[in-house]
């Protein structure tokens, strides 16, 4: 059996004193004593394990049912730092309940992170409404493949700081996997040399790029770039930003800023890889998976214990049981 570090993603200790406490030894001992009559239960190197029924919207591709059952003492700090760590970058109810259920479990869960991130005054300073103000519009097309289309928006200029001023956001629709790119200035010429390098050249070159009307992507050098690589060009009407699906991704970059920001408002900037880790491993209720796993089929790692506790948790599994290859998970997703 292979040893599992000390720390799960940076949330729970697992060697931590709460796992000898008297309840949670209790528990231990209860398992083990009716182990024929809780099958979905189980005791490994002294720690509890649960199985639990796939979280909602997984159901498919889900890797682990087995979860490690944490000691009440634990839950708090494991509220925490699920939603309040940069990584985490104050999500709302729905991505820490993710990032806590892919390998934690412990009794009133659920009711615990709802009562915790609606109460969360930095989510209540920073974060917008997101109650629909203007009438849905119409359907829009099916993409067939990740980054067939693409929508670009720029984020600033905001207050100049030593690294940059400028921020420029790139989306591919439907996978919802984003970019962010700090420029000093907000040039054409530097947008250009972004997607090459590190969207068409990385991903495949797109069939349909969203964008609004700013002057950077109306010009010549725009219009060449999209000839060159034979790419249809799409506007959004003025005053109907809500057609570019990047904007509601600035949205959640905004106010994961303005969380970060607290009494040092000098460094503002420091934290967005972080953000874009965040944004990219949440999960999107609009697609039911986090935007990794809907690109890539696996679930994105924010820590390198986890590979230890998910060796111990695939080793509770069911050898009959079939497990979905990934393979079979893309052709599921597509």
């Amino acid at each position: 059996m292979e040893e599992v570090s000390v720390n799960v993603e940076g949330m729970v200790d697992l060697e931590s004193s709460a796992f000898g406490s008297d309840d949670y030894l209790e528990l231990v001992s209860t398992i083990e004593t009716n182990s024929e009559r809780l099958p979905d239960l189980k005791v490994l190197d002294g720690m509890a394990y649960k199985r639990v029924r796939p979280y909602d919207g997984l159901v498919v591709n889900k890797d682990f049912t087995w979860k490690l059952w944490i000691p009440q003492e634990l839950t708090k700090s494991v509220n925490e730092k699920a939603h309040n760590s940069h990584q985490a970058a104050h999500g709302g109810v729905g991505k820490t309940l993710r990032r806590i259920k892919e390998y934690l479990y412990w009794p009133n869960l659920n009711t615990q992170v709802h009562d915790y991130v609606q109460n969360c005054q930095a989510c209540k300073e920073s974060k917008p409404s997101n109650v629909t103000l203007r009438p849905p519009m119409g359907a829009e097309t099916v993409m067939q493949r990740p980054f067939q289309r693409i929508h670009i928006d720029f984020l600033g200029p905001y207050p100049f700081q030593k690294r940059q001023q400028v921020y420029f956001c790139c989306s591919g629709s439907s996978y919802q996997i984003c970019f962010i790119e700090g420029f000093a200035k907000g040039e054409c010429k530097n947008v250009v040399r972004f997607l090459i390098a590190e969207v068409f050249h990385k991903f495949g070159e797109p069939e349909v790029v969203v964008s609004d009307n700013r002057k950077q992507f109306v010009g010549k050098e725009f219009a060449d770039l999209m000839k060159n690589f034979g790419i249809r060009h799409l506007r959004t009407a003025v005053y109907a930003s809500q057609a570019n699906a990047s904007e509601r991704v600035n949205q959640s970059v905004l106010a994961a800023v303005r969380s970060q920001l607290q009494d040092n408002q000098s460094e503002w900037d420091k934290h967005l890889s972080e953000i874009v880790f965040s944004l990219r491993s949440s999960l999107q209720s609009s697609i039911g998976v986090t935007p990794y796993f809907d690109l890539f089929g696996v679930n994105m790692t924010a820590h390198g214990s986890v590979y230890g506790l998910a060796r111990k948790l695939k080793s509770l599994e069911d050898p009959e049981l079939h497990v979905i290859t990934h393979s079979e998970k893309l052709s599921l997703l597509r």
